[in-house]
């Protein structure tokens, strides 16, 4: 006797089809919200897919040709450090601390950039007196160097026969903090032994004493203000932002414009050192508030642009988008050279908002930052458009590299359309390759 087949879905298991509309609404639930981010993820493939190819098109020679250089900057600096090479060279200390005294009174900066001589003669005499050997790293904002005993006891020595001379002494103090950093090394806090430590807080100690012969105040030294603000890296946590603030303000009192005691101040202010996200912003925004009048907003990007250097995911979750825009705007606009300034921001937001595949369950913790780095995005063609009429050759070629990968990156759908970069009075523009200038 044949029977007839019964229907199929009439014998399907109660309990499996129920875990089967179970894991359809799972599958859902967890898609479902990464369905705003299917254009990151195409852009992504997109450019993975064109890169090679891109890359591949010689950009115009008037990209090489529109580079621009300040050669007085040059023969100022390079005037400077072999000054201060010969005098080191003959133990003219003297001569040595005339030098920094003139440069560091007189708040000179160079033409195109403003980074103050006193910062590249200081950070100069500390390669002539040793040899870099760490830094910087997620535990010291700067380089450090190990300078021999020799070396210590000729400054030594110097120091002495001049007890009154501020800048020997700061210099005398910058040794032993670079020897401290040389005795604990670069590695993380756990794993620093003992005999390390004790070096470390040794030279500290030194370098303290040393530097309470002069009020900062009264001597009214960027120098010195500098050299103080290195030795908060031993500050006891409780109260060590509240010292980092008061050295900050002072430093950034003395030398207005200097973007140098923002960015330390900032690194000081990070979680990993006396702060958390909530002062993070509170003090960026604080900062901002209290040089308005000379800087607008621009200290809020300062202190963003060196928090993404060490917690990109972390900044980004905290940053305010607009807040930050503006500010940004305001820093670039403000600064002595525009174009390297907006140049660098633009590479660095390129960094840090660069569509890249995760995995599904790092996309939805991340769902914040994301969101932030495709609103931020769009600043970087405002940036290329509004602000860079060259590229600037200063930086040197792995930095040229990164500025081109962003181009790349950014412009992919033009460039492969046959447009082309064209630098102008006004701003990057795209043009038809081979268009007439």
């Amino acid at each position: 006797m044949t029977h007839a087949a019964e229907p199929a879905n009439d014998r399907r298991h109660p309990v499996l089809t129920l875990a089967g509309y179970f894991f359809e609404g799972l599958v859902l639930l967890v898609f479902a919200p990464l369905l705003p981010f299917a254009p990151r993820y195409a852009r992504h493939t997109l450019r993975t897919m064109g890169t090679i190819a891109i890359r591949a098109i010689d950009l115009p020679e008037q990209i090489s040709t529109a580079r621009q250089h300040s050669d007085r900057d040059a023969t100022r600096v390079d005037e400077m450090t072999a000054s201060l090479r010969e005098r080191v060279q003959a133990d003219d200390w003297s001569g040595v601390s005339k030098l920094l005294a003139d440069v560091d009174t007189s708040r000179e900066r160079l033409t195109h950039s403003d980074e103050r001589l006193i910062d590249l003669a200081l950070d100069f005499l500390r390669t002539e007196l040793g040899e870099v050997v760490g830094g910087p790293n997620m535990c010291n904002f700067d380089y450090y160097f190990l300078i021999p005993d020799s070396m210590l006891a000729r400054i030594e020595a110097a120091s002495r026969a001049r007890p009154d001379d501020p800048w020997l002494t700061a210099l005398l103090a910058q040794v032993h903090i670079d020897r401290g950093w040389c005795a604990r090394g670069g590695g993380w806090s756990h794993e620093v032994t003992e005999e390390g430590w004790h070096g470390l807080m040794n030279s500290f100690h030194t370098a303290y004493a040393l530097l309470q012969r002069f009020d900062v105040e009264e001597l009214r030294s960027p120098m010195y203000a500098r050299v103080m603000f290195q030795l908060l890296a031993t500050a006891d946590a409780g109260n060590g932002l509240d010292q980092a603030r008061e050295a900050y303000q002072n430093w950034s009192d003395l030398d207005v414009g200097n973007p140098l005691p923002h960015r330390i101040y900032a690194f000081f202010a990070l979680p990993r050192w006396f702060g958390s996200w909530p002062s993070f912003d509170a003090e960026a925004r604080a900062a901002a508030e209290r040089t308005r009048h000379t800087l607008g907003k621009a200290a809020y990007a300062m202190f963003y642009l060196e928090a993404f250097e060490y917690d990109e995911c972390d900044a980004l979750h905290n940053l305010d988008v607009p807040t930050f825009i503006e500010a940004l705007d305001e820093l670039i606009r403000r600064d002595i050279d525009p174009v390297s300034q907006a140049v660098r921001a633009a590479v660095l937001l390129g960094e840090i908002t660069e569509p890249e595949p995760v995995t599904l369950i790092g996309e939805l913790i991340d769902l914040k930052a994301n969101r932030k780095r495709d609103a931020l995005r769009p600043m970087i063609r405002y940036i290329f458009e509004t602000f860079v009429t060259h590229l600037p050759t200063e930086e040197g070629s792995e930095f040229e590299g990164r500025v081109l990968d962003q181009l790349v990156a950014v412009y992919a759908k033009e460039l492969k359309a046959g447009l082309t970069p064209r630098f102008t009075a006004d701003g990057m523009r795209l043009v038809p390759r081979g268009a007439p200038a």
